[in-house]
């Protein structure tokens, strides 16, 4: 589990992951919120089941901050390895089943189950066309696998590199994905999302291919939701006091402070109202 800044989930994330793997293995990016007190307590109460590695460069190197993950998860021995982020919470009635599938995935395999996109708040979740989508959750370890940055791009690639086959979850297995319960957040990272492709990477896409990628994160056309069922929070109730959906996303200082700096970066971005262009 990556995390920068994720006070406002880790709480709840980190201790309802812990309810379905043997450990687990964060990485402190570079965080000025109060996710290092958090970690701290949750280390103490988790004791050797929680291993904390951390990370002060600020600058997002995703490849090789999930190497870093993986290289530590086989220093403890680990054949079969779980890929969740900090703003995901396994529905709690796959709890009893996610452990037999991951188990009888083959070497190389990754095990994807329903991606449900909760919307706007903890009640409701996305379910027209726009949300048929499925995130890797975890893999069965093989020598070949990696997450080594290719041609020096650092975003958005989940599943390790050299998996030789993506396997459905269990009908009715949900990962719940939080970063569309809270709008304001959700905004704010797409914002930031596009600002950083076109500074590290510019010329790779284009400006408008780059605005496409991260609005349609946010389309509402067609939208459609259906109530998140009683059973996906139940094993989580204690857990939810830990959950601020309101606490000010630190990617809008991030995005202002970019702009700023280099106004002309945000021409032809949308900025989604976070910062003027």
């Amino acid at each position: 589990m990556p995390v920068r800044n994720e006070a406002w989930s880790i709480g709840l994330s980190i201790r309802a992951v812990l309810m379905w793997v043997d450990f687990l293995v964060v990485l402190d990016h570079a965080s000025t919120d109060d996710t290092p007190r958090i970690l701290g307590r949750l280390a103490s109460e988790f004791r050797d089941r929680l291993i904390i590695l951390s990370e002060s460069d600020p600058v997002w190197n995703e490849m090789h901050h999930r190497q870093r993950l993986l290289e530590a998860a086989r220093g403890k021995g680990a054949t079969h390895i779980a890929i969740v982020d900090a703003d995901e919470v396994l529905a709690g009635d796959s709890l009893k089943t996610i452990r037999p599938a991951i188990a009888a995935l083959h070497a190389g395999e990754v095990l994807q189950p329903f991606w449900a996109h909760l919307w706007r708040g903890l009640g409701e979740y996305r379910s027209d066309k726009w949300a048929a989508q499925y995130a890797s959750i975890a893999f069965r370890d093989a020598p070949g696998l990696h997450w080594e940055a290719r041609n020096g791009y650092h975003f958005h690639h989940r599943s390790p590199f050299g998996a030789t086959d993506h396997r459905p979850a269990p009908a009715g297995t949900a990962l719940m994905h939080l970063q569309h319960a809270s709008w304001r957040r959700l905004l704010a990272k797409q914002a930031l999302y596009q600002l950083t492709e076109v500074d590290r990477w510019p010329g790779r896409e284009s400006v408008d291919t780059v605005r496409a990628k991260y609005s349609r994160t946010v389309d509402e056309s067609g939208l459609r939701t259906t109530p998140v069922p009683k059973a996906w929070w139940e094993p989580y109730a204690d857990f939810l006091k830990h959950l601020d959906l309101d606490e000010d996303p630190w990617q809008e200082k991030a995005v202002r402070d970019i702009c700023a700096a280099n106004p002309k970066l945000a021409h032809g971005l949308d900025m989604f109202g976070v910062a003027s262009v």
